[in-house]
């Protein structure tokens, strides 16, 4: 399973890449979803089952008329046959909770440029929250608090606080407002930050370790992180 898919192709061998079955897509934008379409060439005509993508109804509208179009990619929900797709789409909706194997999601909506979900992701052992790309917002941490055994937050920052201008433009945080944003937070759990800009990542450090977040950290890519 993913979750969004910018860089599915580069961070999977082909192999771990056959072993997908459900792709979800938090928004439009193509850095969540750009890998989707190599990743279903890339396993096209190896598959017993369907890829079942999961997004809301503008995710799922936007990826049939500007990707999967038969003009730009091949449409996957008819290859290699209608009756046996190598893609289905499967539609969501915000904090309607669905199930993948062991897994329950619960869409929520953040701000951003663009209709974006993040996700409440429940085990029986625990939850965690993925905030997706966001700008300041409120109900998901509604919900992150309302969990009595979340174990992480996966949340974004984009810019540097010198950037801020940019972030608050682009629907993204810096470190000053994510703080700020953790400041609705009650639940005392660990929070790995992602989506970082590249040219912005060496200040990024820079200011996260002068703010002194204990309980913020960076996501370091291929460490697996256990909660």
């Amino acid at each position: 399973m993913s979750i969004d898919a910018g860089g599915l192709t580069n961070a999977l061998t082909l192999e771990e890449q056959r072993r997908i079955g459900h792709v979800i897509v938090s928004h439009t934008h193509l850095d969540h979803n750009c890998g989707l379409p190599f990743f279903l060439d890339n396993v096209f005509g190896s598959l017993s089952e369907p890829v079942m993508v999961y997004g809301t109804h503008s995710v799922i509208e936007s990826l049939k008329a500007h990707m999967f179009n038969g003009d730009l990619w091949p449409d996957f929900t008819k290859l290699p046959l209608v009756e046996a797709p190598t893609m289905r789409f499967q539609e969501i909706e915000a904090e309607k909770p669905f199930s993948i194997d062991e897994l329950t999601f619960t869409p929520i909506e953040v701000e951003h440029l663009t209709p974006t979900v993040g996700l409440l992701i429940e085990h029986k052992d625990g939850a965690i929250l993925y905030t997706s790309d966001t700008g300041p917002t409120d109900r998901i941490w509604q919900c992150a608090n309302a969990q009595e055994n979340l174990k992480a937050v996966i949340a974004e920052i984009s810019f540097s606080n010198a950037g801020g201008a940019l972030a608050q433009a682009s629907g993204h945080m810096t470190p000053d407002i994510l703080a700020g944003e953790l400041k609705k937070l009650t639940r005392d759990v660990p929070v790995l930050v992602t989506h970082t800009k590249p040219g912005h990542l060496h200040l990024i450090e820079q200011e996260l370790e002068e703010m002194n977040l204990a309980r913020v950290e960076l996501i370091e890519q291929g460490k697996t992180y256990d909660f």
